[in-house]
């Protein structure tokens, strides 16, 4: 008698127990939608982390406003879409020297070019730069061109936090710490100069 009464009263509420197991299933389907959210969260905070300088926050990525250059970009990108950098440094020999030593580096270096596109002594001064680190194949260096605008200013406030008062300005960094820098016109051609800093900084 007793297991009836009690069939019966599962009978009685076949709706409370499919409630409950609607209830059961939106609370997973909210639990997972959660998760997936914070996950999604967690990638897009990993990747702005990834396209972020070390110290500036976000990156913005070259590019051309009329025929100058803002954002930040590598030394293949401006030969490609600036003409006078890439007739310039072809014409221009490459420091063998300079060329050498960087080759062999085995220290990690960041070499930051800010240049007015627009600038006469950055289209002399960097192309001479460029012709020789196209000879030089070592992923120990990086080498990244900060596009200035005519106030000397950046999009991602690079200019501000260097102190960049010229174009170009070559600032030379071993991590995070700048072991020097050529402002406007190196003394002999900036691989040179580059490779007397390094020398100096690294201590051989």
């Amino acid at each position: 008698m007793r297991m009836n009464r009690w069939m019966k009263l599962v009978k009685k509420q076949p709706k409370k127990t499919s409630d409950l197991s609607d209830n059961g299933m939106t609370g997973n389907r909210n639990r997972s939608a959660a998760c997936l959210l914070a996950a999604f969260a967690a990638v897009m905070v990993l990747g702005a982390c990834s396209s972020s300088d070390q110290n500036s926050g976000p990156v913005t990525p070259a590019g051309l406003d009329g025929n100058e250059m803002f954002g930040q970009g590598d030394m293949e990108w401006v030969l490609e879409n600036i003409a006078v950098f890439r007739t310039r440094t072809d014409l221009i020999s490459t420091d063998r020297e300079a060329a050498g030593y960087l080759d062999d580096l085995r220290e990690q270096v960041t070499i930051l070019v800010f240049m007015g596109s627009w600038n006469v002594d950055a289209q002399i001064h960097v192309p001479a730069l460029f012709a020789t680190m196209k000879e030089v194949e070592n992923n120990r260096i990086t080498l990244r061109i900060i596009g200035l605008n005519r106030r000397l200013e950046d999009r991602d406030g690079l200019a501000s936090r260097y102190d960049v008062t010229a174009s170009p300005t070559f600032v030379v960094l071993q991590g995070n710490i700048e072991i020097g820098r050529i402002i406007e016109a190196p003394s002999s051609n900036p691989a040179a100069d580059i490779m007397t800093i390094l020398r100096t900084g690294l201590g051989g």
